[in-house]
């Protein structure tokens, strides 16, 4: 039985190699979105942590105002209301902000995930077609044709 062309084993080694490498880089993406999904809901806890403790603050400044200062009630009330609609709207920009980075990083993982899949699919097929045409050509070496 004769032995492959080196030609076509290194051929088939480079298409290999570079295989591999797609699915390096696949598996890699895959983490990074892993990380980033933990690191957006990690960020989701701190923003609400961090408006729960502005909110607690700004209950306690308001107690002590209504005891401090009996007379000064509405005026308490209305810079308390005040303080928090401030408070409210950053905070909901910054929610709202860290979810629009969230959903453009997910849809951007999942197209290049896409694409790597598409590319290591075409790859494969190329070398299942590639590797027939060496076994026709080693059958046609072999029948004499």
């Amino acid at each position: 039985m004769r032995s492959l062309d080196p030609e076509v084993i290194t051929a088939v080694t480079k298409w290999n190699d570079h295989i591999h490498r797609q699915n390096i880089e696949v598996l890699t993406l895959r983490e990074t979105h892993r990380q980033n999904r933990r690191d957006f809901e990690r960020d989701q806890r701190n923003l609400d942590s961090n408006f729960q403790s502005r909110m607690q603050a700004n209950d306690r400044a308001h107690q002590h105002n209504i005891l401090e200062r009996r007379a000064g009630i509405q005026e308490a009330e209305r810079q308390h209301t005040a303080r928090l609609l401030q408070a409210v709207p950053a905070t909901l920009e910054l929610v709202r902000r860290a979810d629009e980075r969230h959903h453009r990083a997910i849809k951007d993982i999942d197209l290049q995930y896409a694409n790597r899949l598409f590319v290591n699919r075409c790859v494969a097929f190329g070398v299942v077609g590639l590797f027939c045409l060496v076994l026709l050509r080693l059958a046609c070496l072999i029948m004499g044709w």
